[in-house]
């Protein structure tokens, strides 16, 4: 292994990152506005916490979520972040009523279909809502091992293009896409 004059080896900044001119990512994130879905689901609830808990500069994350029989879709969330292991080391950091002013200066919950065009908003209702976003990161999808065919196309093809379909509307658009079905084997 060689080292270069700034002291570098193979081009590594001593941490073992190669330097590619980007900006940290914490700068990255500085200010920035999410789109979020998937976050009551395993992958989306603990990328949610740990963004929270390592980029404090993040402006806000918006949140997709659907409610469930008798849980309004904000409710949800809420239960979620103050009972979720995912979340458990940041309510500790932080303490009780910081992490509850942290969600409710950060997060903002809105109730969404993705299985329906524009994810179920109205043109107006969709430009409102992405007229700040900076990247829409979608995680949600059905990870059953075996289902029926037809849940799973609304909601993992579908969903996803209609997600698209919304991005779309970003000036500079910036859709991750992450897929949690079989990425781990056979």
């Amino acid at each position: 292994m060689s080292v270069k004059k700034n002291g570098s080896k193979n081009g590594a900044n001593g941490r073992g990152v190669a330097r590619t001119g980007a900006p940290p990512l914490r700068e990255t994130y500085r200010g920035k506005h999410l789109l979020v879905t998937g976050v009551t689901g395993f992958l989306g609830k603990v990328w949610l916490a740990m963004v929270l808990d390592h980029l404090p500069e993040l402006g806000k994350a918006t949140v997709i979520v659907r409610p469930k029989k008798g849980e309004d879709a904000t409710a949800r969330f809420q239960h979620i972040a103050e009972r979720s292991p995912a979340f458990r080391p940041l309510r500790e950091k932080l303490g009780a009523g910081a992490f509850r002013a942290l969600v409710r200066d950060k997060i903002r919950v809105v109730e969404a279909k993705l299985v329906e065009p524009l994810c179920g908003f109205s043109e107006k209702e969709a430009d409102a809502l992405m007229r700040d976003v900076d990247a829409v990161v979608h995680f949600a999808g059905l990870t059953d091992f075996d289902p029926d065919p037809r849940l799973a196309m609304n909601i993992n093809v579908f969903g996803a293009l209609n997600l698209a379909d919304l991005s779309a509307k970003l000036k500079r658009a910036k859709f991750l896409h992450c897929s949690t079905c079989f990425v781990a084997g056979k």
